[in-house]
């Protein structure tokens, strides 16, 4: 007897290998192996807007003061979540049409829009960006990490040691187990934060929260926007969810 689509699945059934083909009729995203993916994609995003950068954060946004910058930050996460929007939406259009067996890249994109002189442009801003970003990163990790022998080393050496496992495991594990360890970590850092806020909290003047100058609040907006900015992964969260449009949305937000 066929099972009709408004029979309701018990959840052990999900689980259950000889009922396989009726597993693969439900939702992807009712399984929860698809759950914990969006969950690992949603956490990249978080990882990646958040990062070593989020530290530099008050510094940014102190001379507006609290509301000019809650409204700054409110603009600039409404401008980044329509960028990633349209950026997910081109590479899996892309993907559909023009590259079934990969994910475009960014040069592609770039070259499929404007053409060769374009995406040469596009490539070389994103290049940029990223080698500027990691280079600051992992020279800060140098210094932070600078104790002991491991500081005596040198700091170029210092930083090979650092860079050398992440380029590793960046290379050779696959998308989904990177994934869930960047959640692993993206968790560690929130906690991280969470008690470093909780601690100084008890120095805070929080009457300072009412102070507000709206005439330098757009000055922090380029600041802001490069540190949260993640437009960067929305392939790899594309790829990670297997090109769903929804779910891909639903990670983004």
């Amino acid at each position: 007897m066929r099972l009709r689509p408004a029979v309701p699945v018990l959840p052990s059934l999900l689980v259950a290998s000889r009922l396989e083909p009726l597993l693969l009729a439900q939702p992807a995203d009712s399984r929860p192996a698809a759950l914990l993916d969006e969950i690992g994609a949603a956490t990249l995003v978080l990882g990646t807007a958040l990062g070593g950068g989020f530290l530099a954060l008050p510094h940014a946004t102190a001379p507006a003061g609290c509301l000019p910058a809650t409204a700054v930050l409110t603009l600039c996460w409404l401008f980044l979540l329509l960028e990633s929007l349209l950026v997910a939406d081109l590479v899996i259009d892309a993907t559909s049409e023009a590259s079934p067996g990969g994910t475009p890249s960014f040069d592609s994109l770039g070259r499929a829009a404007f053409g060769d002189a374009g995406g040469a442009a596009v490539s070389a801003t994103f290049l940029v960006l990223m080698l500027t970003t990691l280079v600051a990163q992992i020279a800060k990790a140098s210094e932070l990490a600078g104790g002991g022998a491991f500081g005596a080393a040198p700091r170029s050496l210092r930083c090979a040691l650092l860079t050398a496992p992440l380029a590793v495991i960046a290379r050779c594990a696959p998308p989904r187990l990177l994934g869930r360890l960047n959640g692993a970590l993206t968790v560690g850092f929130v906690a991280s934060a969470a008690s470093l806020f909780v601690r100084g909290s008890q120095l805070a003047s929080w009457s300072r929260l009412s102070r507000a100058d709206w005439s330098v609040a757009a000055a922090a907006a380029p600041s802001l926007l490069q540190l949260h900015v993640y437009c960067e992964v929305v392939p790899t969260v594309v790829e990670l969810l297997g090109r769903d449009r929804r779910r891909v949305r639903r990670a983004l937000l």
